[in-house]
């Protein structure tokens, strides 16, 4: 079962992150030629359906996933047998990839290496790892806590100065498109725009155009991704440039990007909807419920995921960095589901945007 695909992306050039990581390094300089970074991530449920580790994603919808307590760094002793594994001299660093299973004490109930690239099995780490770390448990829909997943990647690196560091992906909840300048598009489409949610929007053909000025001032038109069929990419730009768009001033350079699809035989717009860091702020009574319900130092604490619906109403909120308290982590949640409103975020149009993916804090 591999996880590396995952989790070990593209790495950054090595460098030396601040008083603390630089300490960290000469001390484990001065020890031993080998520097251990380590990193971890809740898998998400996706993940762990298509691992066959749950049986089904949508029903593993936790409040809060399993986190570790203190820096990860200290689940990897100074001395761990681990730095001194033969190695494959392929890498900059060789990998070693935990699965563990944190029970709802926040403890380690089970531990398999996932993935490694030693030659030779780096036995007992599990067992030491287990032993050292430490997390805060999950926590279920109704505030209870919960065994959680938790993937641990640990990079053995055999230089004096620390690896880059692993740098974790993340999926987020944005829709097909985002349009990072919406005041480049002035209008054209009202009679072909479609909603998000026409059971049209994803089927065959479809393309992403990219209309533009020229060096002449010209409106162009080209794809950008999907269709394939040349035919149907001259239609969907056809269509496009029925639009009308602004590229003057501040938008000089920009470029409109729309997804066009096939419906009942017509073409259909779908305008780019704004992204996450675009969507409306929350209610000032919302964040006073906040307020009063959590003490101040809990709620400079707490950081949320959250889903906001057309209307401006949370449907789906979770907790990813915890107040320390399961109760008002639950409280936080369940007051945002039961009352939470935020402004309500609209396309170049005016019309209300399909559902946002924000990752929210309660402002001061």
């Amino acid at each position: 079962m591999s996880v590396s695909g995952a989790v070990r992306v593209a790495m950054m050039a090595a460098v030396m992150a601040g008083a603390a990581l630089s300490a960290l390094a000469g001390q484990a300089s001065a020890q031993s030629r080998s520097f251990v970074a380590v990193s971890g991530d809740a898998p998400s449920p996706w993940e762990l359906e298509e691992r066959k580790q749950i049986p089904d994603a949508d029903a593993f919808r936790l409040l809060r996933r399993a986190a570790p307590i203190g820096d990860l760094q200290t689940s990897i002793a100074n001395d761990d047998p681990i730095k001194s594994l033969p190695r494959t001299g392929e890498e900059p660093g060789d990998y070693v990839g935990l699965f563990l299973v944190v029970g709802a004490d926040g403890r380690v109930s089970h531990c398999e290496v996932s993935d490694t690239t030693f030659p030779t099995e780096p036995r007992g780490v599990c067992d030491r790892v287990s032993d050292r770390i430490r997390f805060i448990p999950g926590l279920d829909r109704n505030g209870a806590r919960t065994a959680d997943f938790y993937d641990l990647n640990i990079q053995v690196s055999a230089e004096d100065i620390p690896p880059p560091p692993l740098l974790m992906v993340r999926s987020v909840g944005y829709g097909p498109l985002r349009n990072f300048s919406p005041t480049v598009i002035a209008g054209g489409f009202d009679d072909l725009i479609s909603s998000p949610l026409s059971p049209e929007v994803f089927g065959r053909p479809n393309a992403t155009v990219e209309v533009r000025t020229d060096a002449r001032g010209a409106l162009t038109c080209a794809p950008r991704a999907g269709g394939g069929d040349t035919a149907f990419i001259e239609r969907a730009c056809a269509t496009a440039l029925r639009g009308r768009f602004d590229f003057s001033g501040s938008n000089k350079g920009k470029s409109a990007y729309l997804y066009v699809f096939e419906r009942a035989g017509q073409l259909a717009v779908l305008l780019p909807i704004f992204g996450a860091e675009q969507v409306g702020g929350a209610d000032p009574a919302t964040v006073s419920l906040l307020r009063s319900d959590l003490p101040r130092e809990a709620a400079a604490r707490l950081r949320l995921e959250l889903h906001i619906d057309t209307d401006g109403r949370v449907v789906s909120c979770a907790i990813t960095t915890s107040t320390g308290d399961d109760g008002q982590d639950f409280n936080a949640c369940d007051r945002l589901l039961r009352q939470g409103r935020f402004a309500v975020t609209t396309d170049p149009f005016g019309r209300p945007a399909f559902k946002q993916h924000i990752n929210w804090v309660i402002p001061d």
